[in-house]
C-alpha cells in the first residue's frame, strides 16, 4: 500500500499591497536600501525647498501691478507688473485690435 498524497493546484492569489501598485513601486524604487532612502529624502527635501522658493519668489512676493519695470521697485522678487499690462501684445502680437475678438 502506498501512502501518496495527491496535492490540487493551489489558486493564485494576488500579492500583497505593499508589494503591488504605486506603493510597491516606491517601496521597490525609492526605498529599496537604507542609502536609497536616505538619498530620496534628500532629494524630497531639496526638489521641496526650490518649488517653495520659486512659488514664494514668483507669485507670493511678486509685483502684478505697473506700467513697466520700474515699477518694482524690490529686485528680490518677480515683476510681472510689465507682463499684465502688454498681455495683448504677447497673446496677439502686432495684429490690429478690430481683427481679434
Amino acid at each position: 500500500m502506498s501512502n501518496a498524497i495527491v496535492r490540487k493546484h493551489a489558486n493564485a492569489r494576488e500579492a500583497p499591497i505593499k508589494d503591488r501598485g504605486f506603493i510597491g513601486w516606491v517601496r521597490s524604487n525609492l526605498f529599496s536600501t537604507w542609502y536609497h532612502s536616505i538619498i530620496t529624502v534628500l532629494l524630497f527635501w531639496v526638489v521641496g525647498n526650490i518649488v517653495f522658493f520659486l512659488f514664494e519668489w514668483g507669485v507670493l512676493n511678486a509685483v502684478w501691478v505697473g506700467e513697466s519695470a520700474k515699477a518694482c521697485p524690490n529686485l528680490e522678487s518677480a515683476c510681472w507688473a510689465f507682463i499684465t499690462d502688454r498681455w495683448r501684445l504677447i497673446v496677439y502680437g502686432l495684429v490690429p485690435k478690430q481683427l481679434h475678438r
